[in-house]
């Protein structure tokens, strides 16, 4: 069935992609934070909380292309968050992302990846996505392009965290960036709104605390 929906999407979607990189600094930091106070959040929970906070500022990527020109945008953001597994590749849902805090969804996407792991996850976990996150930063890939889940308009794909040498305040100095791509429909999201897309979400990766709950 994935192979299939795969299929589908590489050969009936025109699909374009967008690159950027932003400092992962305040990320890591936040993360850190969570990991001292013994909280279950993972930076693909803080990357899923901050694209939903871009999504639903920018609902053509928080849609769903159902042809003859029709594009269904939705109020919820619910991230499909790709897992991989002794089984292969599964992408659960982890709901209501933008609305709820950080420690919240940490603690579901804790369940959801039991789940995973003990191939417990039932058809109402896959359900209902709006929008997709592909995370291949800890396989230590620098950027890759992902393919839409149909009939979704994006996939976020992120890549890892590396240092770079930028011009700082006081000269040159070394900085931790991240690394990610955004692939849409072009049916329903043109370039111009892709990069806004990508303006947002940057500002929230460089400021996560502005979502902090």
């Amino acid at each position: 069935m994935a192979a299939e929906r795969m299929t589908q999407s590489w050969t009936t979607i025109p699909q374009f992609t967008l690159y950027d990189d932003a400092d992962a600094a305040p990320m890591l930091s936040l993360a850190e934070r969570f990991k001292k106070a013994g909280d279950s959040v993972s930076l693909t929970v803080i990357l899923a909380k901050l694209l939903a906070a871009a999504a639903g500022r920018h609902p053509l990527l928080n849609a769903a292309w159902l042809g003859e020109g029709k594009v269904r945008s939705y109020a919820v953001v619910n991230v499909n968050i790709a897992i991989d597994t002794s089984e292969g590749l599964v992408v659960p849902v982890l709901r209501a992302c933008a609305s709820r805090g950080f420690r919240e969804l940490g603690a579901d996407m804790k369940a959801i990846a039991e789940k995973a792991r003990n191939k417990a996850l039932s058809p109402e976990d896959y359900e209902g996505g709006t929008i997709t996150l592909s995370n291949l930063g800890m396989f230590g890939i620098a950027r890759f392009r992902a393919i839409i889940n149909p009939p979704q308009t994006a996939i976020l794909a992120v890549g890892r965290i590396s240092e770079k040498v930028v011009q700082g305040a006081s000269g040159f100095e070394t900085r931790k960036f991240i690394e990610y791509s955004i692939t849409a429909d072009h049916r329903v999201v043109d370039g111009a709104c892709a990069a806004r897309f990508m303006a947002t979400l940057k500002s929230y990766i460089e400021n996560p605390l502005l979502l902090l709950d």
